[in-house]
């Protein structure tokens, strides 16, 4: 990956493991050498068998959210939202959530899971609404944490994979950081 890359792909993956934190469901996040990124339950795959490594897949997680209640897929979903979302905030300074534009493999798993939540198939109106609301749920859960992504994301580039516990420490460290007062001499 170019440096610009590796940089997108770090922020990326570090919004969808501190968005997981903040909603309690604690995620791991890696970033692979060939190129990309990944986040999962609790624990980084072993760099031993990253070619094995199986990405989420809208496909592959087919009937996840069924009988679960809509909150909790909301929250999924979110998470899902988050990458882009942290891309939004650090990245391209974004000034809202109406700017970032979900896509890819998220939106497949956001539509996937819109569809569980819906009790049928949604309408692309349906899919694209659903869509913005886990972006704009994204952007409010992210937004006063954009420095905690930033750190995870600094910290990935340099340890290539974090724990679900590193990540939650890494957040910690940020958040009880006092940041200077600008008024203060």
């Amino acid at each position: 990956m170019t440096p610009e890359t590796e940089h997108r792909t770090a922020i990326h993956e570090s919004g969808h493991a501190v968005a997981a934190l903040l909603l309690g469901h604690p995620m791991a996040c890696t970033l692979f050498d060939g190129g990309g990124g990944a986040t999962t339950p609790e624990t980084p795959p072993d760099p031993a068998t990253v070619p094995n490594f199986k990405i989420h897949t809208a496909t592959r997680l087919h009937g996840r959210w069924t009988g679960k209640p809509m909150e909790s897929i909301l929250d999924d979903c979110t998470i899902y939202a988050s990458g882009k979302v942290g891309e939004g905030i650090v990245v391209t300074h974004a000034a809202g959530p109406g700017f970032i534009v979900v896509s890819g493999p998220d939106a497949a798993l956001i539509e996937s899971a819109a569809a569980a939540a819906l009790g049928r198939y949604p309408s692309i109106e349906a899919a694209n609404a659903w869509r913005q609301l886990a972006t704009a749920c994204a952007w409010r859960l992210l937004r006063p944490h954009s420095a905690s992504v930033r750190a995870v994301a600094s910290a990935l580039q340099e340890r290539r994979s974090l724990s679900a516990g590193a990540v939650a420490q890494i957040h910690a460290e940020t958040q009880n950081r006092k940041e200077p007062d600008p008024c203060e001499s």
